[in-house]
């Protein structure tokens, strides 16, 4: 038979006190190891803000800015932003480069190269967004502001749609969706 020794009984104060110690180490090494640690890592320099001036092509491009999909035209130094949306359902468009129109393909509405809605659903034409060039370490950024959207301009009689686009794309777009409108 083996007797285990009997084991005084240790004080309150001297029971509590050493696994706090030993947890209150534990524990400052831990932050201490932290800190250390992020020290030792390099901190990412934080990318300028916008899209760099020399990404954006002249003419008219897509972009994805903050979330949103923006239709940048970029005519010389001249930069507009449109929200990719034909307000009806919420359809993005497509812009016929050959032609210099926006079309939604899903309802047909058509838009000037400057934004203005020459037919279909849309009660308006393209939303637009603020656009600014700010200098960052001597290189130009495209800042789009996308949570500053201006409703589009008014919707354009029919008789007047010309003033915005020539007579034979409009005949051409009225012909309908066969008629290769975008080609």
């Amino acid at each position: 038979m083996i007797i285990a020794p009997v084991r005084e009984k240790q004080p309150m104060k001297r029971r509590i006190g050493r696994p706090l110690v030993l947890f209150s180490l534990a524990l400052l090494a831990i932050v201490a190891g932290t800190a250390v640690r992020a020290l030792m890592v390099s901190v990412p320099v934080e990318k300028a803000p916008g899209v760099a001036l020399s990404d954006i092509p002249q003419g008219v491009t897509l972009h994805h800015v903050s979330g949103k999909d923006v239709w940048i035209d970029r005519a010389g130094d001249q930069l507009t932003a449109f929200l990719d949306d034909a307000q009806h359902l919420g359809h993005g468009v497509v812009y016929c480069a050959g032609r210099g129109v926006f079309m939604s393909p899903a309802h047909g509405e058509l838009f000037a190269r400057n934004g203005v809605a020459l037919d279909g659903p849309a009660a308006r034409g393209l939303d637009r967004l603020p656009v600014a060039v700010e200098v960052v370490d001597d290189d130009p950024r495209v800042v789009i502001d996308t949570s500053s959207v201006s409703a589009g301009p008014p919707k354009v009689a029919l008789e007047d749609r010309h003033l915005y686009v020539g007579q034979e794309l409009l005949d051409r777009y009225d012909a309908g969706p066969d008629a290769g409108f975008c080609s």
